[in-house]
């Protein structure tokens, strides 16, 4: 599954934008929006913390969100 997992990552860190020194200066603030209007990468995203939380947190039984 590692290919999947890559293929997601690439596809999530191209949707991240970096603006340098914002708010001040030495900051480097990652927005995260557009990941939320693009469907397959808010898919991605999704995917990639189940199989996080389904390998490492055997004990979760649900994963809930608005």
């Amino acid at each position: 599954m590692a290919t999947g997992t890559d293929s997601k990552l690439v596809l999530i860190q191209r949707h991240i934008r970096a603006f340098a020194d914002f708010p001040k200066d030495g900051v480097l603030f990652r927005d995260i929006c557009p990941i939320l209007k693009d469907p397959s990468a808010l898919r991605a995203v999704t995917d990639l913390f189940e199989e996080h939380v389904r390998e490492r947190h055997q004990h979760v039984d649900l994963i809930a969100g608005i």
